[in-house]
C-alpha cells in the first residue's frame, strides 16, 4: 500500500453486491485513500427461511473465493488493488457474550495482518453496530459511525444484539454521521450525543437521458415503477388499492426480494421484475410513466433516507411517495400521500397530466446533491474538519 495515504478501514455491506450509499461515497475517494473494505455478516436473526439460506450460500461462496485469492480487482491500469476486499469468516450472529467474544477474536485475527502492511494513519468507518467490539482491538486512529438505518427496527434483524452494540459503538466512536434528521434525533434522545447530517446523493448518470432499450416491453398498459429492496417496509394495502384502481396498467417492482408481505403481489397486475444492473435503472425510469415509493408508515421507515429518492428526482418522471420525514422535505418536487386512497387519487392525476411545472422547476436543486459533492462533505466529516 502507499504509505503517504491515509487508510480507510470500512465495515459495510458486501462490496459490489448492491450500490449502497457507503459504496457510492467510498468509490469517489479511491484516488485519495487506500481502502480495506470488510464485508459484513451477522445482522439478521437466525431463521430457517429462504432469505437466510440464500445469504448463507452467498457468504460461503465469498469465503471460498477469498481462500483462493480472488475477490479483489485492480482499480487502475497500474494493477494497484483498491479497495482490498476482505470476507472474514465468522459466526452468523452476535447474540450472546460467547458468540460476540468468538467473532471479535476471528475478526481481529483476519483484519490485523492487512492493517500491518500500512504505516500511515487509519480511520475506521462502519455502517454496522457490531464493530463496537473491535474498538481498542485494532490499530485504528479514529472511529466513525456512519449511521444509515436503525437496524434494530428492520424486519428480520437481530434486534437486541444490534441495539446493545449500537449503544456501545455510539459511546466509543469519535464521530457520528447520520443520513437523516430522524436518525440524528433518535441518537441524541437515546445517548445525548450529537451527530453530523449527510443525506444521500445521486449518480449523475440519472441526469442524462438514456435511450430506452424497452426493458419493460413485456408489461401491458402504463408502467408504474418501484426499484429497491422489496421487503416488509412496503405497504401492500397501497399497492393493492392502486392495482385494483388501474387494472389495465402494470405495477413493476425491480430489485432483490427479502420476504415481503404475501399480499404485495396478490393482484395479477403487480409484477416482480427481479434484479437488474445499476446502470439500467435510468433506462427503466425513462420507460416508466410514474415512479412510486409505497412505504408503510412505521418506526423504521420514518427514519430512513431512501437511496432511490434522489435517483427518482433526477429523472423527469412523476413521483408519488408515502408521506414520511424524508419525503416531506422534497414535497415541492413530488407528491406525498398518507393513505391508499390519496395514493390512488394522485396516481390518477399523474398518469393523466404528468408532473406539474412547479415540481419540475423545484427539482433543479437536486443537481447540488451528486455523490461527488457528497463524498467531499463525507471526507471533511470523517477527518474531523467540520465541527
Amino acid at each position: 500500500m502507499t504509505e503517504s495515504k491515509t487508510l480507510l478501514l470500512v465495515f459495510s455491506d458486501d462490496w459490489g453486491r448492491h450500490p449502497s450509499s457507503c459504496q457510492h461515497l467510498i468509490k469517489r475517494l479511491l484516488d485519495r485513500y487506500d481502502v480495506v473494505w470488510v464485508n459484513t455478516i451477522g445482522t439478521r436473526a437466525l431463521r430457517f427461511n429462504w432469505v437466510t439460506i440464500r445469504r448463507a450460500f452467498e457468504k460461503a461462496v465469498s469465503w471460498m473465493k477469498a481462500s483462493k485469492g480472488r475477490g479483489t480487482v485492480p482499480s487502475d491500469s497500474s494493477g494497484r488493488i483498491n479497495p482490498i476486499v476482505l470476507n472474514p469468516k465468522m459466526l452468523p450472529s452476535f447474540g450472546g457474550k460467547t458468540r460476540r467474544r468468538i467473532n471479535k477474536s476471528l475478526l481481529v485475527k483476519q483484519i490485523i495482518p492487512e492493517l500491518k502492511k500500512h504505516e500511515g494513519p487509519i480511520i475506521g468507518i462502519t455502517t454496522v453496530p457490531y464493530i463496537s467490539d473491535l474498538i481498542g482491538e485494532l490499530p485504528v486512529d479514529r472511529w466513525v459511525y456512519y449511521c444509515v438505518d436503525d437496524w434494530s427496527c428492520w424486519p428480520e434483524m437481530d434486534a437486541k444484539p444490534l441495539r446493545d452494540m449500537e449503544s456501545e459503538l455510539i459511546e466509543k466512536c469519535d464521530a457520528i454521521i447520520c443520513v437523516s434528521r430522524a436518525l440524528q434525533s433518535r441518537i441524541a434522545q437515546q445517548t445525548g450525543r450529537t451527530s453530523m447530517l449527510l443525506q444521500h446523493g445521486f449518480d449523475e448518470q440519472f441526469l442524462r437521458r438514456p435511450r430506452s432499450k424497452r426493458l419493460l416491453k413485456q408489461y401491458p398498459g402504463r408502467k408504474i415503477l418501484y426499484w429497491g429492496l422489496i421487503d416488509q417496509r412496503l405497504d401492500a394495502q397501497i399497492v393493492t388499492a392502486c392495482a385494483k384502481a388501474f387494472p389495465n396498467d402494470s405495477f413493476i417492482f425491480v430489485g432483490p426480494s427479502a420476504n415481503p408481505s404475501k399480499e404485495l403481489f396478490a393482484p395479477n397486475n403487480v409484477y416482480a421484475h427481479g434484479i437488474v444492473e445499476y446502470k439500467q435503472l435510468p433506462m427503466l425510469a425513462m420507460e416508466s410513466d410514474v415512479l412510486i415509493m409505497p412505504y408503510a408508515d412505521t418506526e423504521v421507515t420514518r427514519q430512513i433516507q431512501p437511496l432511490k429518492m434522489l435517483e427518482y428526482l433526477a429523472v423527469e418522471k412523476p413521483i408519488i411517495a408515502r408521506n414520511l420525514p424524508s419525503t416531506s422535505e422534497w414535497s415541492d418536487c413530488l407528491d406525498v400521500a398518507d393513505t391508499p386512497e390519496e395514493f390512488v387519487t394522485l396516481l390518477k392525476q399523474r398518469l393523466a397530466k404528468g408532473s406539474t411545472s412547479a415540481q419540475r422547476r423545484a427539482r433543479k436543486r437536486v443537481e447540488e446533491h451528486s455523490w461527488e459533492n457528497k463524498a467531499g462533505e463525507f471526507e471533511k466529516m470523517f477527518l474531523g474538519d467540520i465541527s
